[in-house]
Parts: structure tokens; C-alpha cells; sequence
């Protein structure tokens, strides 16, 4: 209980996101080594194993459960999904309170084993689910919509990019960047847009025309494309971090009748084939970029008569 209020209260600190990312290692190695203290108990009977199934099973009620709770609620089908899909596991925390129960004599050491099964086991599920969870929505949305309220809440509806001609997904350092020297350039014409309302929110007040939308959502290229006239929108641009975002966003886009320009960015060079392979206009390596941009700037900061080319790629 101490830790986690130490950790509330320092949630707000600038360094906060750096310090989780750091702990989520040990994190790890700890939950690691939880399981396996709970696996020297002993081999499974048949009946805990049979019971660690069931209790598996049981966790789709809770994916059902958190679905109506947060439709309920005002939020869209689609993020209902995927928040659902995202909890669609039993907590290690399960496990801890179990760990208890058995050194205090309230239940016998084979509930412990079971529910530590269960647990893995919807820890086995859950991983492809979340890994596709955009493709199932996409899959099943007509179906789920019809459980949508007729009121959204404000920050989960969208869908108005104004006089936009340039979309940058992806309000990053990289995203930034981009966004920074494309509006020099063409002024309100550029549009930010990303996921995450706070860092949204936080460019707003500085001034940025940025907007809280998904690239990985359906919807919002077929808001854009199919149900209005945006036509006048001429380039898109991927710079999202996660790879797999940048490629469904491409997939998606191409299902539409948006017949523009688009970019996005890649780490490797599986990357870069991949989003080649999709026909993608202009593929960014932020790598080999960032290195024929650094020995260039050096080049020109030092002056040492280095020759300006055009890198290869």
C-alpha cells in the first residue's frame, strides 16, 4: 500500500513515464518469480486443472460485462471493444490476494495453483486478442454499434478535420517535428492529430492545430472519406511509434476513396519492405535518416568542407 500511494503521488512528476518504463523490467522479473514460488507447490491434479479452466472461461463474461458497462456509459462501441479486450485477463494482483489466503489458512494451496493457471492462461488468450482487437471490431462493428448510446461522451467523438490538407498522425518527437516544419510552410493547412487527450489537450494551449483522433480507427476514415467531402485532403502522414498502427492505418486508408499521398516512418529495414510492399508513397528510416542528417549537420556546424548528396534510400 505504501508503494502504490508513493506512486500516486509522484505520478504527476515530469521524469514519471521514464520511471515506470524502468520499473516495468523488474516488474517483470518479480511477477516471473511469483509464479514460479506458486509452481514449486506441486505437480496439478486433473481437478485443479479442470478448475483453472473454468475459471479461464469465466473471464469472458467479465469482457461482456465491461462492454455494456462502458456503452453504458457513452463510449463508442469501438473503444468499448478495445478497452474490454485490454482487460480481457485476470490481474496478477488475483494472485497476490490468493497468496495471502493461503498463508493465513483460509483456503488450501491447490486454489492458489488453480488460479495461477487460470491466470496464464488468459494471459495466453488475451495477447493475440489485444495483437488484433482493430481487425475484430472492424469484423463485427455493424453488430456492436447497435449498442451505442445516442450521446457521446466529449472526448470519444471527433471526426471533424475542418479545412485540413495535411494529416500528421502521431504527435511524438518525430510527429512534432514534422508538424512544426510543415506549418511554416502551409500555416492551418496541417493538421496533428493523436490518441492520447493530455498530450492533445497540452498542444492546444499552446497553440497547435492538433486534434485528439486515431489513425487505427475504422471509423474515422469512413467519417472522413464516405459519409463527407474531404477531398481536399492531399497528404497523410504515419509517424506513430508502434509499427503495426502505421500498417493498419494504411490498410484502412486504402479501403477508402482518398486517392492522395502517404507517408509514414519506419525503424528497420522489415519495416521499411513492408510499408513498400502496401505501395506507400514515402517511406521515412528514421535511423539511416537521422544518420545522414547528423553527419550533415556536423558537416555544416564544424565546416570542415564536408559535400551535401542526397542519401541513397
Amino acid at each position: 500500500m505504501g508503494a502504490l500511494i508513493v506512486g500516486i503521488l509522484i505520478s504527476n512528476h515530469k521524469k514519471a513515464k521514464e520511471l515506470a518504463d524502468s520499473l516495468m523490467s523488474f516488474k517483470d522479473i518479480f511477477l516471473i518469480g511469483f509464479f514460479l514460488s506458486i509452481g514449486l507447490i506441486g505437480l496439478p491434479s486433473i481437478q485443479m486443472l479442470i478448475l483453472a479452466f473454468i475459471l479461464a472461461l469465466a473471464i469472458n463474461f467479465k469482457v461482456i460485462l465491461y462492454f455494456f458497462v462502458l456503452t453504458r456509459f457513452r463510449v463508442r462501441a469501438r473503444t468499448s471493444v478495445l478497452t474490454s479486450l485490454a482487460l480481457a485477463n485476470f490481474s496478477e494482483f488475483g494472485l497476490i490476494v490468493a497468496s495471502i489466503a493461503v498463508g493465513k489458512g483460509l483456503i488450501p494451496s491447490d486454489w492458489l495453483v488453480s488460479i495461477a493457471i487460470s491466470v496464464a492462461i488468459t494471459f495466453i488468450i488475451s495477447s493475440p486478442l489485444n495483437s488484433n482487437a482493430h481487425k475484430i471490431y472492424f469484423g463485427i462493428r455493424k453488430y456492436l454499434r447497435i449498442f451505442e448510446t445516442n450521446k457521446r461522451l466529449i472526448y470519444d467523438k471527433a471526426f471533424d478535420i475542418g479545412d485540413a490538407e495535411i494529416l500528421v498522425f502521431g504527435m511524438g518527437k518525430l510527429g512534432m517535428a514534422v508538424y512544426e516544419q510543415l506549418n511554416r510552410t502551409y500555416g492551418r493547412k496541417v493538421l496533428g492529430l493523436d490518441y492520447n487527450y493530455d498530450v492533445v489537450q497540452r498542444l492546444k494551449k499552446e497553440g497547435k492545430n492538433i486534434q485528439q483522433d486515431d489513425a487505427t480507427d475504422s471509423e474515422f476514415w469512413e467519417n472522413i472519406f464516405e459519409k463527407s467531402n474531404h477531398h481536399k485532403i492531399r497528404l497523410v502522414m504515419l509517424c506513430m511509434n508502434d509499427h503495426k498502427s502505421n500498417l493498419y492505418a494504411v490498410e484502412r486508408l486504402q479501403k477508402t476513396t482518398y486517392n492522395g499521398n502517404v507517408a509514414a516512418i519506419a525503424r528497420f529495414d522489415d519495416e521499411r519492405k513492408q510499408l513498400e510492399k502496401m505501395n506507400v508513397d514515402a517511406v521515412y528510416d528514421i535511423y539511416s535518416e537521422a544518420g545522414y542528417g547528423f553527419a550533415n549537420h556536423v558537416c555544416h556546424q564544424i565546416n570542415i568542407g564536408c559535400e551535401t548528396r542526397k542519401p541513397m534510400w
